[in-house]
This record gives structure tokens, sequence and C-alpha cells, in this order.
């Protein structure tokens, strides 16, 4: 027999904290096989038939189900506590008290104090031995062997509660009906600021979209059907973990009964994309609050997540895998979006940003990046529009009807803890949260980078926004930039996105320090629509938000600093590695060589690879810190002292160093694109794959991906043959003959 727990907020108001409800999954899937499902199968009324399924289902979870009160009594304060030791305990305790009643008693004192220490001695020991024993167990078992592993060293982050903001109004359902009109109301507030200035509406703005300002295409988007296999497979890819909706359905839930509703729900998904029309019982949204920072009782300082239906979820996940093919394939997305999308990372967004920056450095030019920040951008997305671009991206008729019957009449009510907030419409936004969410972001943020701006190149991830202009001097790169984000300003307006000039901030780039701007020149303005000096290309006495001319600034978890040497950056990851000093020596207490290496691979060497092609090839006297820190995790790891010769060091743990990850991830990137551009080429024994090396005027630009990488690719086939190799091959042969190098032969692989 199954069993499970589950949480029905639509069935059950208040629950005891000492209970829960218990579900025979067993029972519920054998009643599930009893019912006439033809009913739902034959239904051409779309919300009849989802009624109908969603109450069926229902009824047999709750006729499945009990409350059943927590044992107090069986609670297990530590697993690793025997009844002895527990005796031991006690008896120390005892000992602990004779002793402060007596305390001139020499003799009292010195048998607890011997006794404390036996009972301490004990107490590491058995826990050292329970952590062994579970470790080993769980090995092949990748969500539990985490578990202990966060539990034993005390990483595991603790959720932070929003229960703060159920004290911002005398009650509590006031509290919450507050924070709920707040998330309801701060798209539509920002947008109706930007259509009161304009003096237009959305429709307006929506019909100037046309086919030159968005990426359009003659064919049309078609919603292929689902079947129940499809559905099937999803359900099984489900997350088990995952917090249920409005509506209390898990995907534990789902996963058991997968074979008795897996056909009536395709036939409700099919009905639903032949009908354009979205169910309004998976409209619905519980909104959980995450706490983004700043004070705990403010509701703007979180964001709000959308909990959506069970049965919502597997639809968006249909419509979504089909809508992102018909784009892709089409080539209708920008390139320059590296956002939700797969084969693009932040990596190849702050790469692209870098070379774009020296390339324009190295011819001489003078250079200005300005960072975007869009408030809440995800709650203020215009649906007309949205609809609008998505019609010129090839989605239209009933499809078209489909995306405005699932953005239009959205509800969604806050959730903190087991307290609920009473219902609010949306009339913004695309449900953050969501499987679709992100896929129609980008889409209506696709035609900003169709923007002629001159002397400028923009780049997006999601709404991180990143805009370079340069110059032939730097009066004219000032005057590009101040152009160009007249040009984005606009672009904003005319979609009702808000610029958030407090947090927007421009650096100025340049190789040297005889080569920075002068000091009047470090100014630059966003001009409001109502500013009546927006022609003017110098700074003016008016109030509009002035951008914070930064020395150095965060962009996608890399921080970019003026000269692009990355110290900032390196210090700040040196920090990070140095923090798992500690976990590694909780964790060597317990765990074998193999696990400990497995541990170092997912949390030190993750952070070291993040982003590396960007930084890796800084120079050598950067990343002595950072070596510094790795170092040091790996001789705490292996229990070797701090002056363990390094060499010998790398030899026995058969990790890579940070500079030899560089390489190893150079050439593996190299290699992968050059096995997509001969894709369609036939690849004969003659082939050598030599890259050709741009061409570049300074030492400066060396130092970039733009140039290193296809040196090092170069380079390293000379070493070992990477031809007809596919990319886990020739990953695995770099990385054997990097372990196989020392620290001079890496370095000496960058000269040129």
């Amino acid at each position: 027999m199954v069993i499970g727990t589950i949480i029905i907020v639509s069935l059950v108001n208040v629950r005891k904290r000492n209970t829960k409800t218990v579900i025979d999954y067993d029972s519920v899937r054998s009643e599930l096989n009893l019912v006439d499902w033809s009913f739902v199968l034959s239904n051409r009324d779309l919300e009849d038939a989802v009624e109908t399924f969603s109450a069926k289902v229902l009824t047999a979870v709750c006729n499945n189900s009990k409350m059943v009160k927590r044992s107090r009594s069986k609670h297990i304060l530590r697993p690793w506590m025997t009844p002895g030791l527990l005796r031991c305990a006690r008896h120390r305790d005892k000992l602990h008290l004779a002793s402060r009643k007596d305390p001139t008693n020499e003799m009292k004192r010195l048998v607890y104090t011997r006794y404390r220490n036996f009972h301490r001695t004990l107490l590491r020991k058995l826990k050292s031995d329970y952590d062994r024993e579970e470790l080993a167990k769980n090995m092949n078992k990748s969500k539990k062997l985490w578990g202990t592993i966060k539990r034993i060293t005390h990483s595991a982050s603790p959720a932070k509660s929003a229960d703060d903001l159920l004290n911002i109004k005398p009650t509590v359902l006031e509290s919450l009906n507050e924070c709920n009109t707040y998330f309801s109301n701060v798209g539509s507030q920002l947008a109706e600021s930007i259509l009161s200035e304009l003096q237009v509406t959305q429709e307006t703005l929506a019909g100037k979209i046309g086919p030159a300002k968005c990426n359009s295409i003659s064919g049309s988007f078609y919603f292929a059907p689902t079947d129940a296999v499809e559905v099937s497979d999803l359900i099984k890819k489900l997350d088990s973990s995952s917090a249920p909706g409005h509506d209390g359905i898990c995907n534990s839930l789902l996963k058991a009964i997968v074979d008795t509703i897996s056909e009536p729900l395709a036939a409700l998904f099919n009905l639903s994309m032949e009908s354009g029309l979205f169910p309004q019982q998976w409209k619905t949204a519980a909104i959980v609050p995450i706490h983004k920072g700043g004070s705990a009782d403010v509701p703007s300082n979180y964001r709000p997540i959308s909990l959506l239906g069970a049965y919502s979820k597997l639809l968006e996940r249909i419509v979504s895998k089909r809508l992102v093919r018909f784009l892709e394939s089409n080539q209708l997305l920008q390139d320059r979006q590296f956002g939700f999308r797969q084969g693009k990372s932040t990596e190849d967004a702050v790469r692209h940003l870098t070379d774009i920056i020296v390339s324009h450095l190295d011819e001489g030019r003078c250079c200005i990046g300005v960072f975007l920040d869009l408030a809440k951008a995800f709650d203020t997305v215009s649906i007309p529009i949205l609809l609008r671009k998505m019609e010129l991206l090839g989605v239209r008729g009933t499809a078209l009807d489909w995306f405005s019957s699932y953005l239009t009449g959205r509800t969604h009510r806050v959730k903190i803890g087991n307290n609920i907030s009473d219902l609010k419409h949306v009339s913004f936004g695309v449900p953050q949260g969501s499987i679709l969410g992100p896929t129609l972001f980008i889409a209506y943020m696709n035609d900003i980078m169709s923007l002629e701006l001159l002397n400028g190149n923009v780049l997006c991830y999601a709404d991180d926004t990143a805009l370079v202009f340069h110059g032939d001097s730097w009066q004219q790169a000032r005057d590009m930039a101040v152009l160009g984000l007249r040009r984005i300003s606009t672009w904003l307006n005319n979609n009702l996105l808000t610029l958030n000039a407090d947090k927007t901030k421009f650096l100025n780039f340049y190789k040297t320090a005889a080569s920075q701007p002068p000091e009047y020149l470090n100014q630059l303005k966003v001009h409001r629509i109502s500013c009546g000096i927006q022609g003017n290309l110098q700074i003016s006495d008016c109030t509009c938000g002035r951008i914070t001319n930064a020395h150095s600034l965060r962009y996608l978890g890399v921080i970019l600093d003026e000269n692009l040497n990355f110290k900032n950056h390196i210090s700040m990851t040196a920090g990070r590695v140095r923090k798992l000093i500690y976990t590694m020596k909780l964790l060597r207490e317990a765990a074998d060589a193999q696990l400990l290496k497995m541990v170092y691979l997912a949390l030190c060497q993750s952070i070291l690879s993040y982003c590396i092609l960007a930084w890796g090839g800084s120079a050598k006297s950067n990343l002595i810190l950072l070596e510094r820190a790795q170092r040091a995790v790996l001789k705490v790891s292996l229990r070797r002292c701090r002056r363990y010769p390094t060499s010998e060091l790398f030899r026995e743990a058969q990790v890579l160093s940070v500079r030899r990850l560089f390489l190893m991830r150079a050439t593996t990137c190299v290699h992968m694109q050059s096995l997509r551009s001969l894709e369609h080429d036939k690849m004969t024994r003659e082939r050598i794959y030599k890259m050709p090396k741009p061409r570049v005027n300074t030492a400066f630009a060396r130092r970039f991906p733009r140039f290193l990488l296809p040196h090092i690719y170069n380079r390293l086939s000379g070493f070992c043959d990477l031809r007809f190799c596919s990319i886990n091959e020739a990953k695995s042969r770099v990385h054997r003959l990097l372990l196989s190098w020392d620290y001079d032969r890496s370095e000496e692989i960058l000269r040129v």
C-alpha cells in the first residue's frame, strides 16, 4: 500500500500543526480505475469537462484520505542517539548538577569532567559512524545523498519565512489582502503612469507595432495534438518535491495515478488547444512571497512566485514545447537574447559582451557600457502588446486565441503558511513561476535588439539588458550613449516597461589610466516623457534620473570593472571558495575520498568554472589569490599540511587547477562550435581542425576569448588528436592531457 501526504487548500481551511493529511494512493488509483471517463472524452464543453474531471479526482482523494495526528512520542531527536547514549547524557547531567551544588569538591568536579569528555567522545563516534553509514547507503540515491551532505555540513539554506507580512495590518486576513493588492496592482500602476503621460491606450501602442519593428514570418504556428503517451511521460518527469498549487494536487499524487488519468487529460488538453481556450479553473495561482532583501515587512521587498495547479503546468509544458520549437526552428528570436534558451547561458552572454568591448578597445575606440534595471519587468508586460508581437511571430488564429485566453482573466491569492488571502484579478504581466512565462517574456523583449542604435549594441539575458556604445573620442561615445538611451527609453515607454534609473549604471571601459575619460563626461541621464529637453545632448538641470557612473558592477554574477582585469571578480570568487573549507572539514570525518571529490566538483569546481571563459585568461598575478583558495580547500579535504607541494596535491586529487579549467573549457567550447559547423560537411581523414585566429592589434586583446579560444585550441590540438572526436571524447582526452601537465606548461600554452 502506497501512502502519501497532501495539503488540499481548497478543501481544508484550517490544519492543525500537529496533524497531517494522509492519502492512500493505491485506493485512489483503484477508485479512479472504476470511473467512466466517457463524459470527459466526448464532451466538447471545455469548462464542463475540466470541472467534471477535477471533481472525480478530488472525490477519490477525499474518499481515501484522513487526518492523522503526529505522534510526539515517536519523534526522534537525533537518529544516532541510542538508549545507552541517552542514559549517559542523563548521568552526565546528574554529575554536573552535583558538581554545581558542591563547587569546592574537586573530586566531584574531576569525575564530572572525565565523564563529560567520555560522553562527548562517544557521541562524536556514534554520529560519525551514523553519517558514514548514511552516505554509504545513499551513494546511488542522489537526492538523499545531497540531503545527508547538507545535514553534515550544516549547509542547508533555511527557508526565509514571509510571516512578517502577516503583521502589516491589524488582522492576518487584512495583511494578506494588502499584500495581494500590492502584487496585483504593482504592474498596472507602473504601466498606467506611462499610459497617462503618453495619453494613449494599450491597444493604440499595440497597433503601432508592425513587421518592420518586430521579427515576423508569413507562416503560422500550429498546435500539434498531444496523446496519452506524451502526457504520461511528462507526469513521470515531474519533480515530486514541488509545492502544490491552489488546488492542492501534488506531483506525487499524479505520478501514482498516471496510468488512469493520462488519457482523459490528453483529451482535455487537445480540447483546450482546438477551441483556443484555457480553462478558467486553471487560471488561479497561489502567490508565495520570496524575500529579496531589505525590510521584511514591506511587500515590495518580496518576489511573487506563482504556484500553479498541476494540470495547468502540464498543459503549459505541452504548449511551451511546441512554441519554443517553432520560434527556434524559424530563427525568430534574436541571437543576442541569451535568457531562457536551450544552448545559451550566462557565460555566453558575458563572453559576447566582453568580445564587443574588447574589439572596440583594440581598435583604439572609447567604449561605454550601460546596464539597465527594469522595474517589475515580468509584472508590467502589456497583454495586448504581447499578443500583437506574437501575431507577428506567427502565432495566429486559434493559437493566438488560446494565448489570449491564457493571459486574460487570471486571478491569484497570497499564501503564507496556512493563511490565504481573498482572490484578486490581474490585468498585466506574465505569471512568475509558470512554464510559459519566460518564453512569452523573451518574445516580448525580442524587438529591442532590432533597434538601430548608432555605434551601439544591445544584449539581453531575459530582462537584464546591456548596451555598449563606442566612438572615436569620449565625447563622441557619450553622445552616442545619449542618443541610444533616447531610443531605448522610447522603446521602453512604448512597451510600458519602466526603467529604474536609481539602479541603472554605466561603466567607462579603457585599457590604461591615461586613456580614461575626463571627469565632466562621466554623467548620463535618462529623460522622462514629460521632459521638454530630450533633444539636448548636454547634461541639463532637469530633474530626470541620473545614471550612476560605477567603477565596477555585477552583471549576471560576474563583476565587471573598467579595465576588464576581473580583479574584483576573482577576489569575490576566492572568498566564496574559502567558505567551503569548513564544509570540507566537516565532511571529511564521514566521507571517503570518492565522495569528497564528488562534493568538491559539485561545490568548489562549479564556482571556479562559472563564466570562466570571460575571465579565465586574466593575468597570472591576478589568479594567485584564487589558486591559493583552491589549494586550501584541497589540502583540507585530503588532510595535507599547509606547505604540501602543489604538484603532488593536484596529482593526488586528480582535479584541474584554475588555469587548466580555463584551458579545458576553451578547448571544448571551440570543439563544439567546430562540430556544429561541420554537421552538414563530409568529414575526411585529411581534415585537420585548425581554427582561424582573428587579427588583434594589442596585447590587451590577446587575453580575451575572441583571440584566446582559437589559439588555445590550435595549441592543444598539437598535443592530443581531436579529429573525429565527439564532444565527450574530446573532453576526456583534453582532461587526461591537462592532468599530466604542471603549472608552467599550462601557462606556456597561453603565450603567443
